[in-house]
């Protein structure tokens, strides 16, 4: 579960993503549905609200698709 402002939208729960590639040193990758703006969000596992980590990096946000953006 995560809670932050992305993209300067209000606050947004995603509590629908997963770790998508175990422990890699000291992360993990996750499919949490975030933005920039999202930096700094902790990040809960969902039963027992335990802070598992902090969101620091993501994938590209927007692609371009003809003369709109969209979300990648």
């Amino acid at each position: 579960v995560m809670i932050g402002s992305p993209s300067g939208l209000p606050v947004k729960v995603d509590a629908g993503g997963s770790v998508r590639t175990p422990q890699q040193g000291n992360y993990l990758i996750a499919t949490t549905d975030s933005f920039g703006g999202n930096s700094g969000s902790a990040v809960w596992e969902a039963n027992s609200l335990d802070i598992i980590g902090i969101l620091t990096a993501g994938d590209t946000d927007y692609v371009q698709d003809g003369s709109c953006r969209r979300v990648n």
